[in-house]
Parts: structure tokens; C-alpha cells; sequence
């Protein structure tokens, strides 16, 4: 049986596609109007979070109080009792 015994022996110059260090620019500030809303947003609301050892559980109820009262009210939201589950 003939047998074909490949022998490719390709090689590739070295290409020097920039002769110095590549330099970046610095990045110019965008007047883009989401980005500057983000921005302010991020500045204005920036609360400084506390872990405590003792949370307020008051202030938690009240709160998912609010939190379970919003849901009720979307038009979406269906209520699943023990009983049907």
C-alpha cells in the first residue's frame, strides 16, 4: 500500500506592526445624559450603610409591611393560600 508522508514546513516572518510601546489616551468625560444621571444619582443617594449586631425589627416590618402591601395592589400578583398548594 502507497503510503503519502506529509511534510509541510511553513514559517511565518516576525511582523513588527508597531515599532514603539503602544500608548493610550486618556479617556475624555461623555456628555452622555444617562451617564451623568447615574453619576449624580450615585452622589446624591450614596447612603453610608451599618451592619449592626442588632437590626431595628421594627423598622424591618414596617418596611416589607409596605413591601407586601405594593404587591397586593399589582394587577399581576395572584395570591396562592396553603390551602391550594
Amino acid at each position: 500500500m502507497l503510503k503519502i508522508k506529509q511534510k509541510f514546513h511553513i514559517t511565518f516572518p516576525r511582523f513588527r506592526l508597531w515599532p514603539h510601546r503602544l500608548k493610550l489616551s486618556r479617556p475624555t468625560p461623555e456628555n452622555d445624559e444617562l451617564i451623568t444621571a447615574i453619576d449624580a444619582d450615585s452622589a446624591v443617594h450614596d447612603d453610608n450603610w451599618q451592619l449592626s449586631e442588632h437590626p431595628d425589627t421594627k423598622q424591618l416590618t414596617e418596611y416589607w409591611t409596605e413591601v407586601e402591601e405594593d404587591i397586593k395592589h399589582d394587577p399581576e400578583w395572584q395570591k396562592i393560600s396553603e390551602s391550594d398548594a
